[in-house]
């Protein structure tokens, strides 16, 4: 990306203006998503101009609930239509940066597993160090730090410092927008399942009897009993497939009229013992398991697995996609809905 863009926000356009070939996407005081950094923000549309020098259009951009101070020239390479496709996309790279964070903190203080699974990297910033991640992320002022936003940040360091490190994540933002999403196969009688779990849960008011009947532990485990016990490829992807459906459930794979189901269940885990705490994935069973391959595409997308790596993994996705067909008799029935109790449908979803 050129570096004009990477001007302190606070500086104005130095670019040389022109006229453009081409209609600009975005008009004023248009709610646009933007990539600032290795995340997206929301953020409105103030002005525009052409920018003759990297011949696009550039819009002078205010981030939703943080300071005037980071408004900032965003050209249209990093602005993306306010969708509902774009939210999910800005929820997936807070979902991997936070993996990303915890794995970092997690090597610097020596607990970090010596064995990575094939599955498990959830990172989407892991070539660049924590301390150019927040160097390139807004924060709020005193004045607007009670605002709600989407995202949240850590302390930034100082005007000088961050426009030395300006340069290093404009280049990690630019592999993110080059970066083609990841297409899971999904078998045709699978996806009429899912179909058919989202009208019982959504329209019949079913609900999932929890504790499944059998449990996603329970389906790894009968998956690698499948496979020969030194494919360790298999068994490296039910562990990450375990860690994506644990970090996932609660804010992606639910429907709104599950959630006090699930607000029970995890107040019955925090009351557990700190030894003996279950997990998720000793609670939900093969419904709640499918709908997370409808989203494990956009995740892989913002690893930094290399092709072979992103070409293995997709492989042992859809071997394991196979095995749950082969075995949809005994894992998905809709027999495993019940029909919730009046009490319960008058809860706030």
């Amino acid at each position: 990306m050129p570096r004009a863009e990477a001007v302190d926000s606070e500086m104005p356009s130095t670019s040389k203006k022109g006229t453009s070939p081409t209609p600009p996407k975005f008009v004023d005081n248009e709610r646009v998503l933007c990539f600032h950094g290795p995340l997206i923000y929301e953020g409105k549309v103030l002005k525009k101009e052409f920018r003759d020098n990297e011949k696009e259009h550039a819009y002078w951009v205010h981030y939703a609930g943080w300071s005037k101070n980071w408004d900032e020239w965003v050209l249209e390479r990093r602005v993306l239509k306010y969708s509902e496709q774009n939210l999910e996309k800005q929820r997936e790279l807070k979902v991997a940066y936070d993996e990303s964070m915890r794995a970092a903190k997690a090597k610097a203080t020596g607990k970090l597993p010596k064995k990575k699974s094939l599955g498990s990297d959830t990172s989407s910033v892991n070539n660049m160090s924590t301390t150019d991640s927040r160097s390139s992320t807004p924060v709020m002022d005193q004045k607007s730090s009670k605002q709600k936003s989407s995202i949240k940040s850590e302390p930034v360091e100082s005007d000088s410092s961050r426009r030395r490190r300006k340069n290093d994540y404009v280049e990690a933002e630019s592999h993110y927008v080059s970066k083609q999403e990841v297409h899971i196969m999904i078998p045709e009688q699978l996806k009429i399942f899912l179909v058919d779990d989202w009208d019982s849960v959504t329209r019949q008011k079913r609900l999932v009897n929890i504790p499944a009947r059998c449990t996603v532990d329970q389906i790894f485990d009968e998956y690698l009993k499948a496979k020969k016990k030194s494919d360790q490829n298999a068994i490296d992807l039910c562990e990450g497939l375990e860690q994506y459906f644990n970090t996932m459930l609660g804010p992606q794979l639910l429907y709104r009229f599950e959630r006090s189901q699930y607000e029970q269940i995890l107040k019955e885990i925090e009351g557990q013992p700190e030894k003996g705490k279950k997990k998720l994935t000793e609670y939900y069973g093969a419904s709640h398991l499918m709908r997370l391959f409808t989203k494990l595409g956009g995740c892989l997308t913002y690893t930094n697995l290399d092709p072979e790596g992103i070409d293995t993994l997709k492989k042992y996705v859809e071997d394991f996609l196979k095995f749950m067909l082969k075995n949809s008799e005994k894992y998905l029935s809709l027999e495993d809905y019940g029909v919730s109790c009046p009490e319960y449908q008058r809860k706030p979803t």
